[in-house]
């Protein structure tokens, strides 16, 4: 059911939006229609999100993760394990002996 709300709210913002950008170029016109609709859009994306917590981080999402040194690996002897505090992604780092 949320997922089909999500694509719900998506459709109905791709739709707002496009007309939206017609309103601007004058290509047809109805008035202000496109408000509500992405708002409602706007809406029916978010509130899934928030209830299944699987939005990440704006910062995550355009890949400025915030990593902190976890551990090291068991099985190879310099690679360190960081982890996202924001969105929890994982990454290994070889690290050289110096």
């Amino acid at each position: 059911m949320l997922m089909k709300m999500k694509n719900t709210g998506e459709m109905f913002l791709g739709i707002g939006l496009s007309l939206m950008v017609a309103h601007i170029f004058d290509l047809f016109s109805f008035p202000y229609i496109y408000v509500p609709l992405i708002i409602v859009g706007l809406l029916l994306v978010i509130i899934p999100a928030l209830k299944t917590k699987t939005h990440n981080s704006l910062l995550c999402r355009i890949g400025m993760h915030k990593f902190n040194h976890k551990a090291w690996d068991n099985e190879i002897k310099y690679v360190a394990i960081y982890v996202c505090e924001r969105c929890k992604k994982r990454k290994r780092v070889v690290r050289s002996v110096g």
